[in-house]
């Protein structure tokens, strides 16, 4: 039987991650240097040099860098060091975008010892993984985040030209996912505003006259008591465990983490045909697979545990279940006399929907054969304490 991988939803910490974005001069590190706390900033394009000790503004730190590198260094060191900053402001994410890009140009050129050379698919898959990277370190980061980035024209193609439909933020066209929320600055003459354009609080108002981080914010703060840090897994992280599991060559169940393998029964052949048989010193056995995917594994059983499935045969065949007890790993040859080895696990307790084989989970001996199982008990406490009130037992 599958074990539940749910759990109960939990509100998570009010942190606010937010993707800002408008055209220049708009006001974007102005409304970024508003958020609360002290605040550290990687700068891509020396926005911040004016801002220090503003009234109005917080106290902050500055990285000013255009690579990638130092900015996935500064993240890392935000993570490891918790509650030494409130808020983390990236500004423009724009330009780390736009350094990943040359860097693979750069490395193509090398390669191919052409500056000009255009870039392969290989050289994109290797940019949006890094990027990718840092969206979900940053998401997960216990604290504010505000990212802001240049805008651009969103634009279709119709016949032979292109028509602008709209605008977008100037990064890679992943990012606006990333954030709970998305606001776009726009100006008229002196007059700033706030655009939101995505709001998972539900908090926030449709246009914000002179924006702040507290007009912006202050109220999906309040209404947010929950104590849970979000964890969104690494897309690289991901991959390498489905290659490990879903995409692997390897074609063996691996255990659950309460030891369990989890599969379905198949009958297949010799010792694993699903037939009672006795061993050489005459103990029964029994023999099957499970299966999950491609995966397989030979099952045994001994003793009452392999009389009792031979009962349920029917019940199990082509079943799932969960199976416990311990591994040990069988040599042999195959018909070229190619050397094989495979894993055969030693039953000592069946799980099914519907029933467990024993009742009770039974200690494998040294051996690696397990203790073969007490029948239960026909009468419990209760039943025993009254049959000796009524036979006047003392």
């Amino acid at each position: 039987m599958t074990a539940n991988p749910f759990r109960a939803a939990e509100a998570v910490a009010p942190r606010v991650k937010c993707l800002i974005y408008g055209p220049s001069g708009v006001g974007k590190t102005y409304l970024s240097l508003t958020a609360p706390g002290k605040v550290a900033v990687i700068d891509t394009e020396g926005g911040t040099a004016f801002y220090a000790n503003r009234a109005g503004l917080s106290s902050f730190d500055v990285l000013p860098t255009k690579t990638f590198n130092d900015a996935t260094r500064a993240v890392g060191y935000l993570r490891d060091h918790p509650g030494e900053y409130e808020t983390l402001v990236i500004d423009p994410v724009t330009v780390l975008y736009e350094t990943l890009q040359d860097a693979a140009q750069v490395r193509r050129g090398r390669a191919r010892n052409d500056v000009e050379a255009e870039l392969e698919m290989l050289d994109w898959n290797a940019i949006k993984r890094a990027y990718k990277a840092l969206m979900t370190d940053i998401i997960n980061l216990p604290m504010h985040v505000i990212v802001t980035a240049r805008e651009r024209d969103e634009t279709i193609k119709q016949g032979r030209e292109f028509v602008k439909i709209g605008v977008k933020a100037d990064a890679e066209k992943s990012t606006p996912y990333y954030f709970d929320t998305i606001v776009r600055l726009t100006a008229k003459g002196d007059k700033r505003a706030a655009v939101i354009e995505k709001d998972r609080t539900g908090t926030l108002p449709s246009d914000v006259p002179v924006p702040s981080f507290a007009k912006l914010f202050s109220k999906a703060i309040a209404a947010n008591t929950g104590t849970a840090e979000r964890h969104i897994d690494n897309d690289q992280d991901a991959a390498e465990r489905d290659a490990d599991t879903t995409l692997s060559s390897d074609t063996t169940i691996h255990p659950m983490p309460d030891g369990g393998l989890i599969g379905v029964v198949k009958v297949g052949n010799g010792a694993s045909d699903m037939m009672l048989r006795q061993t050489e010193n005459q103990r029964l056995t029994i023999g099957f697979r499970i299966t999950e995917g491609q995966k397989k594994v030979a099952v045994e059983a001994f003793g009452p545990l392999a009389e009792a499935i031979d009962t349920v045969r029917a019940d199990l065949v082509d079943k799932r279940v969960t199976c416990y007890g311990t591994v040990r790993i069988v040599e042999g040859l195959d018909a070229k006399g190619t050397k094989l080895s495979w894993p055969v696990l030693t039953l000592s307790r069946i799980q099914t929907p519907d029933f467990t084989l024993p009742a009770v989970s039974v200690a494998p001996e040294p051996s690696g054969e397990p203790v073969e199982a007490l029948p239960p008990p026909l009468f419990d406490a209760d039943d025993l304490a009254a049959l000796d009130r009524e036979t006047g037992a003392a």
